[in-house]
């Protein structure tokens, strides 16, 4: 059995999801601390914990990881403050070093990111209606959040296409 966990990583949470044998057992937002009080470090640390509970709860062993790498783009592409995107990629490198699997860590072009709209739509298509239906999205009192949701979809992208890069979808 070949486990896979896809990560879109961010600094108060990450979009994750864990696919087995090819195909999709959950995919969800998980937060990490979002105390704006916290020491960087304990923010890290809880994001591990968060990460490491959601895959323990799920009881499928983790046995390679692909996680997305952040890029910085200038000129009309930019968005937010550049300096976070380090902070994301410590995150990134916590991620690796506390699974110690196999890992592929990859650009947005290499999973296809697009728009948020096309990509939300592309995985849709993508994903058979059994696997649609373990796609938890965040939010509260029946609202989706849009932009957390985000990092869900994103997640799943990103497992899909190193799904292709396997040969295992």
């Amino acid at each position: 059995m070949s486990t896979l966990l896809s990560v879109d990583p961010g600094l108060r949470g990450v979009g994750i999801a864990l696919w087995s044998n090819g195909q999709l057992v959950r995919a969800a937002y998980v937060r990490g601390n979002d105390r704006q009080d916290a020491s960087f470090a304990d923010a890290v640390d809880e994001m591990l914990t968060a990460v490491a509970c959601w895959t323990a709860v799920l009881a499928y062993p983790v046995d390679r990881l692909v996680i997305e790498r952040q890029r910085v783009y200038g000129g009309r592409a930019a968005r937010g403050d550049a300096s976070d995107l380090i902070d994301v990629a410590v995150v990134v490198g916590a991620i690796v070093g506390r699974l110690s699997v196999p890992t592929r860590i990859v650009l947005p072009q290499e999973w296809g990111c697009a728009e948020k709209s096309v990509n939300m739509e592309r995985v849709k298509r993508d994903l058979s209606p059994a696997e649609l239906t373990r796609v938890e999205l965040p939010g509260s009192r029946g609202r989706v959040n849009k932009k957390l949701s985000e990092n869900v979809w994103d997640a799943a992208a990103i497992g899909l296409a190193e799904l292709r890069h396997l040969k295992m979808r």
